[in-house]
């Protein structure tokens, strides 16, 4: 399998101080373009990471393992997935579990078939009391192949960038118990940075 390199970028860490986060990148490396959640997450993992932030690949989990992971953590969830959210391929979005984007059929959303919706659902009822938010990216291609797609290899350090801006925005503290403040966390479409809709 090969993995995709992601060139050095700036890294926005020393910005902010940040108060404790689970990156967790979901997904599996069989599936081309499934992946990419995984890869990002490990990627994100190699740079330097203030205290309290987690990057972890829950690779190929399904739903109870899911909501299992979940209720480990202890704290805040970012979840990094490859998702069909009927955007343009290589565009990604950050939503939270609680955003009506969820009150469908999970596989509707997640590519591979995870339960997302389910596992989030399972956890909630045992009592998982933290924000979870998720970080979609659509794909290119979702062949059976060991690797990302040409296009998403090339979408990496633009996704990798947002990845960061969005981990700091989201351990800033800022947006109170609910949803995070629209004006402070990109949205990108593609590379535009759009308010959180």
């Amino acid at each position: 399998m090969t993995t995709a390199s992601v060139p050095p970028e700036k890294n926005l860490a020393a910005q902010r101080d940040w108060t404790g986060l689970t990156v967790a990148g979901i997904g599996s490396q069989v599936s081309c373009d499934d992946g990419i959640g995984l890869t990002l997450v490990r990627a994100l993992s190699g740079r330097p990471l203030l205290p309290g932030i987690t990057a972890c690949p829950w690779e190929d989990a399904d739903a109870l393992t899911l909501a299992h992971l979940l209720l480990e953590s202890g704290q805040p969830v970012l979840l990094v997935d490859c998702a069909d959210m009927r955007l343009d391929s290589g565009c990604w979005r950050l939503f939270s579990d609680t955003s009506a984007g969820l009150n469908m059929q999970s596989r509707t959303l997640s590519t591979h078939g995870l339960g997302l919706a389910e596992a989030l659902s399972i956890a909630r009822a045992l009592g998982l009391a933290q924000r979870v938010h998720i970080f979609g990216i659509q794909p290119f291609d979702l062949a059976p192949i060991c690797d990302l797609s040409p296009e998403m290899k090339q979408r990496l350090p633009h996704l990798l960038r947002a990845l960061e801006e969005t981990v700091v925005s989201l351990t800033s503290g800022f947006g109170g118990e609910g949803a995070p403040n629209s004006k402070q966390i990109p949205n990108a479409r593609c590379g535009a940075s759009e308010p959180i809709q």
